[in-house]
């Protein structure tokens, strides 16, 4: 599946060259191969085609996460936030981060200002439990899950929700 995922940018990004959002789709792609390093230089060639493409310095952000270089893993999530601070998926990222380096409470607030960001996104609810799952707070985690199960629409989403809460007990 993921080989074709690629192939497809590939054959996208064959066509037109200075398409920046093809080499960042190839670059997640990439990521879900664990193949870091072309993964860093599709990241790195979108974001010198479109220096402010959302979401790029996230994944360049889990890309140094992965290899271990938290500093400009930390420079790439403060990028994002500057450059697109209304944007969930910036807050989802940097509350990640802060669980790394456990610091709970700062990745909780994280995981519901991208809830409140997102909120008919399922999946932002469904982290957002696992931040208050984190913190012991169970009965906000089932009731978290319970309205991300609720709102999902998609039986993906449903069967995420439903996972996610099944660990809450």
């Amino acid at each position: 599946q993921h080989e074709n995922a690629f192939e497809a940018y590939s054959l996208t990004i064959s066509a037109n060259p200075n398409n920046a959002e093809g080499y960042l789709n190839r670059c997640y792609t990439l990521m879900s191969l664990s193949k870091f390093e072309e993964a860093f230089k599709d990241c790195n060639k979108a974001t010198e085609i479109e220096p402010l493409i959302e979401g790029a310095y996230i994944a360049r952000a889990h890309l140094h996460w992965i290899l271990g270089d938290l500093e400009k893993a930390w420079d790439d999530i403060n990028y994002e936030m500057q450059a697109f601070p209304n944007a969930p998926n910036s807050y989802s990222a940097r509350a990640y981060l802060l669980a790394d380096q456990e610091e709970p409470e700062k990745a909780l607030a994280d995981a519901k200002k991208a809830a409140e960001l997102a909120p008919n996104e399922p999946h932002s609810y469904i982290n957002l439990a696992a931040y208050y799952l984190a913190l012991g707070n169970f009965s906000e985690c089932i009731k978290t899950t319970n309205k991300a199960f609720r709102m999902a629409s998609e039986a993906r989403a449903k069967a995420d929700a439903y996972d996610a809460r099944s660990i809450c007990y």
